[in-house]
Order: structure tokens, then sequence, then C-alpha cells
């Protein structure tokens, strides 16, 4: 029996830290895992490279190149709302201007707005968080000298950069070391993809490895809720059907549709007007894979989404 009880905890347990992550990219073998484009439609894309030392130790890295003045490969989803995102970047030192180089999260691809968590290692010597909406970033906070764990770095090498959005709550890390003065309040893009990023006035490239994005708490679980609608999905994780109860209060347009963690449409429950009360809605799973899946009930005056996570 306590043999039993012990494979259940430990399944328990892998499930509980299986579920947290979102996407990864790890180069290995000199392939791409997901699917990147660029954020500027300048020709930048995320390739691979061979590089001896890098931090995971397998010889391959991500490529940027930057044709132009700015470079980003973008990832994910449009929907990401609340999650981390951490990569290992090669930080350039330099006595000149540029380059920057560092992270982007909940970019819009609509208006092109976004998060930064960029190093600039030249003669200011900063790293700097942003939100960028025009050609001058407006500045969240920069770190500079002595709040910089570890000091300036004085020659170009690998560190790893960590970005948290949970919220209007932002966290900023270097070397798993949590900047000074986090989190911020700031109010800008609600959601979207994450990527790297890479900003010069002449033709720098960026390298990166390992990058791992997290769901964090709330992610996706609520967008904005008004009059009291309620969205209730079992079981979860769900290894047959999954149940959806719903509650309108009153008369609206509603869809109820379910989408997988890149953004796409798999299945729509409901599409039409409704008047107030009670509902349910099967989502019969048939040959859908396992994975994670986002349930959004949408009306005219509020929405919710919750988190589906499909076991075999």
């Amino acid at each position: 029996m306590y043999k039993v009880l012990g494979i259940l905890l430990s399944l328990v347990l892998c499930f509980s830290l299986s579920t947290a992550q979102l996407f990864e990219e790890y180069f290995t073998g000199g392939n791409l895992t997901l699917d990147w484009f660029d954020g500027w439609n300048l020709g930048n894309d995320m390739t691979v490279k061979a590089v001896t030392g890098n931090p995971s130790g397998d010889g391959w890295v991500g490529f940027l190149s930057n044709a132009g003045m700015v470079g980003t490969a973008l990832a994910g989803t449009s929907v990401l709302k609340d999650y981390s995102i951490e990569a290992d970047i090669y930080t350039t030192v330099s006595a000149s201007g540029g380059p920057y180089q560092g992270l982007v999260a909940r970019w819009d691809t609509t208006t092109r707005y976004y998060y930064a968590l960029i190093c600039d290692f030249d003669n200011t010597q900063r790293i700097r968080l942003s939100y960028n909406e025009s050609a001058t970033p407006s500045v969240i906070r920069q770190w500079e000298a002595g709040e910089i764990p570890g000091g300036v770095p004085t020659e170009s090498g690998w560190h790893k950069l960590k970005l948290t959005l949970i919220d209007n709550q932002i966290w900023a890390y270097f070397d798993d070391i949590e900047l000074p003065d986090c989190p911020f309040t700031y109010v800008g893009s609600e959601r979207g993809f994450f990527g790297v990023y890479c900003f010069s006035m002449g033709t720098d490239s960026l390298l990166c490895d390992d990058i791992i994005v997290t769901e964090e708490m709330g992610v996706e679980e609520e967008i904005y809720v008004e009059d009291n609608i309620l969205l209730n999905v079992y079981p979860t994780p769900a290894i047959e059907d999954v149940l959806v109860d719903y509650t309108i209060p009153k008369k609206t347009d509603v869809t109820l549709k379910v989408y997988n963690v890149q953004g796409q449409e798999v299945t729509s429950l409901y599409d039409g007007n409704l008047n107030a009360g009670n509902y349910s809605a099967v989502w019969e799973r048939a040959d859908v894979a396992n994975g994670i899946y986002f349930l959004r009930l949408s009306t005219d005056y509020g929405e919710q989404s919750r988190r589906i996570l499909l076991l075999r």
C-alpha cells in the first residue's frame, strides 16, 4: 500500500512540475522546436548556430541576425498573459555605443507594443526595463553599477535574464537574482508573444540559449470579468471529456471556444445569443493530443478563460 502511495505521490509531483512549463527552446542538435517569426518583418530570422562553451554545453545556440537597427524573434501565442520568460543571452561589452541585447514579453503584433529587459553594457553600463510603444521607450527602471548583481560585466559573456509579468506587476532578474525594487506596477500590453531582442546602429547580432517560458499564477485564468460571468471546467486534469458550466447574467451574444497554446482555435462549443441563465457544454476531446489548452467564454460585456490540461 505504501509503495502504491509513494508511486502516486511521485506522479503528482511530476505532474505539478511539468504543467508549469509552457514553451522551451534548447536548440539541441541544431534544430528549432518553436515556430519563430520576425516581429518587425525585416528578415531577421531565428536560426541555429554551432558555438563552443555555451551554457547548456551541447554546442548549439540560437542566432538572431540584425540586418538593420533592430532584430526581434518571437514565439508563443498572442493570448499569453501571465508568464515568465528566461534565457541565457550572450551580452556584449563594448566601449562604443551598442548593442542592446535581451528579452521581450507581451509583444502585441497589432500595435508592436511590448515590455523589454535589455543589457546595455557599452559606455552607459546598465540593465534597463522598459515598455516600448514608440521610438523612445518608457523606462520603468534602470540598474547601474553596484545595483547589478556581480557588478557591471567587464567582458562579453553569457548571462541569464528573466522577466515575469503577472497582471500589471513586473519582476526582472539577472543571473537568477531579483533586481532591486521589484515588483513594478505598469499598465501596458495585457498579453502577447515572447522573444529575444537586439538593437544597435550597426549589424550586431544576438546569441541565446535555453529559452524557457513558464505560466504564472492566474495565467489566462481571468482576462477581464464584468457582471458576474461564471465559468467552471472539470475535471482537471481531464483524461476523457471536459465538462463546462457557465452562467450568463443577462442576454448577450456568446462564444465558447477552445484554443491551443499557439492561439489556434481547436473547436467551438457555442456561438450564438443566450438569455440570462446557467448553461452546460461538453468538449468531446476525441483524438485531441495531450497538452495545455485554453477555454474562452466571450460575451458583449466580459470574458473569462480557463486552462485545461489533457492527459491520457
